[in-house]
Parts: structure tokens; C-alpha cells; sequence
């Protein structure tokens, strides 16, 4: 019985990856274990997520940046709501104790990337599932985090280009739990320009800090991918993206303001 359940559950990971592959560079998905989530509306997808059910966390989400839908900037926010693909309680609920007056429900797919679909169950409504987020430090989220995700999407845009992203966490080697729930170490954004063969990536600390590692003295910190993935312990970006070095003149937008605020 519980192997046929495995298998069942494999085919059905399998087959939610397939419907998804678009998001992911070359349609390789990390390797990583968890919930595969395929977010979408009819047959237009929208991103993917894997999702940690043992500790109500996800791992990341992943989402390809079109130039012209980046264009698009409505800033509003709405409630976030529960997975209906994920048992509620095996999901973070947006009242719990882990997100405190010190941490945010922080995005991992970031809402402002989806405001080009403002429908009913559309692409941005489909970022305040509470399968998208995990508790981020507050100034962390607002600030440099803020920045990371607004330079992106000013990078998409000023250079014509489509981008792959992977948002994800990275948790302790034992993991922060408060109430069943996992507060991560680390946030973490790849992106990848697969026809010029560019990547880069950020890594910031989920603690009460100012630059949290995104930046030093004002500056931004680029690191290649598989510094990150190091950490991680999984790959998330094939060879094509040539995720063990950064050319740092290529990523010029990130180097046109500071993310420190006071």
C-alpha cells in the first residue's frame, strides 16, 4: 500500500513538473524533495513551488520574467489565504506565531511580478497562497529584499530580456521551529539569462540586520549560483546559465543604488 502510494505520488510530481517546465531554465526542475505545485489558470501557468509539508515551509518558487509583463506596476496588496492543494494542516496559516511583529509573511514569487493578471484566481492572486511564503525579518523583506526584487524586474525590462528565477529558503542544519512551522536561515533569488549564458544570485540572512548580506557598505554582493547551491544542497540552474561564475558588468542595474535605508 505505501508503495503505491509513493509511485502515485511520483507520477503526480512528475506530471504537475512537466506542466510547469516552462518555468525552469531548460525545464530542469532542482532537485530537491517536496510538494510539487504547478500555479496556474486553465492552460496558462503561472509559476511553480515546491513546498516542505513536514515543517509548513516552502523550499522555493520559480517564475519566468517576460519583458513585457514587467512593464505592468499596480502596487496593492490582498489577504492571503490557504493552499487549496495542500492539506491545511500541513501548511503555514498566516495567524500563526512565526510571523510576529519581527517577521513579515514574506513572498517567495513576488506579487508585484504578477500584476499583469489581476483576475479572479489569476497569477497575482495566486501569489498570497500561503504555500508561496515563509516568515522573512521585517526589514529585511522591506529593504534590501525589496530592492533584489525591484532591480530584476528593472533588468528584465531595460534589457529586453526573459529571466528565469528561482526564490527560495534555505533552513538551519535544524531547522527554527515556532509552533510547527520553520522560520528559514536564508532567503535566496537566482536568475538566469539562458541565451546570453549569465547567472547570478543573492543570498541574505533572515535575522534582525540592515544590508543582510545582499549588500556590503551599500553595495550589492553578486554570487554565483553554486555558491548558493551549496548551501542549499540541491542544483538549481543548468549548465547552460553557467552557474559558477559571475560577470558582474553584465548585471548592471544592480549597481546603480544602495539598498540601505534608515
Amino acid at each position: 500500500m505505501a508503495s503505491s502510494l509513493a509511485v502515485f505520488i511520483a507520477l503526480a510530481t512528475a506530471a504537475a513538473a512537466k506542466e510547469c517546465s516552462e518555468h525552469f531554465a531548460e525545464g530542469k526542475v532542482p532537485d530537491t524533495e517536496g510538494t510539487f505545485l504547478c500555479r496556474k489558470k486553465g492552460n496558462r501557468t503561472f509559476f511553480a513551488t515546491v513546498y516542505d509539508t513536514k515543517i509548513r515551509c516552502p523550499k522555493f518558487s520559480a517564475y519566468l520574467l517576460k519583458p513585457e509583463e514587467q512593464k505592468h506596476d499596480a502596487y496593492k496588496c490582498k489577504g492571503f489565504t490557504l493552499d487549496p492543494d495542500v492539506p491545511a494542516d500541513q501548511q503555514a496559516h498566516s495567524k500563526d506565531k512565526a510571523f510576529d511583529s519581527m517577521h513579515d509573511i514574506g513572498h517567495l514569487a513576488p506579487s508585484n511580478a504578477f500584476t499583469w493578471d489581476q483576475s479572479d484566481d489569476g497569477a497575482w492572486a495566486h501569489t498570497y497562497l500561503m504555500t508561496n511564503v515563509a516568515p522573512q525579518g521585517s526589514y529585511f523583506n522591506e529593504h534590501p529584499w525589496a530592492f533584489v526584487e525591484k532591480h530584476t524586474r528593472e533588468f528584465c525590462v531595460a534589457h529586453n530580456v526573459e529571466l528565469y528565477v528561482v526564490t527560495g529558503v534555505i533552513q538551519a542544519d535544524r531547522p527554527t521551529m515556532v509552533d510547527g512551522d520553520a522560520v528559514p536561515e536564508y532567503y535566496y533569488k537566482a536568475l538566469c539569462d539562458v541565451k546570453s549564458g549569465q547567472s547570478v544570485a543573492f543570498l541574505g540572512e533572515n535575522t534582525d540586520c540592515k544590508e543582510c548580506g545582499i549588500t556590503k557598505d551599500g553595495k550589492y554582493i553578486l554570487n554565483a549560483v553554486t555558491d548558493v547551491e551549496k548551501k542549499a544542497g540541491y542544483s538549481i540552474f543548468p549548465s547552460s546559465c553557467n552557474p559558477t561564475k559571475v560577470d558582474e558588468t553584465f548585471w548592471d542595474v544592480f549597481h546603480q543604488s544602495s539598498t540601505i535605508m534608515i
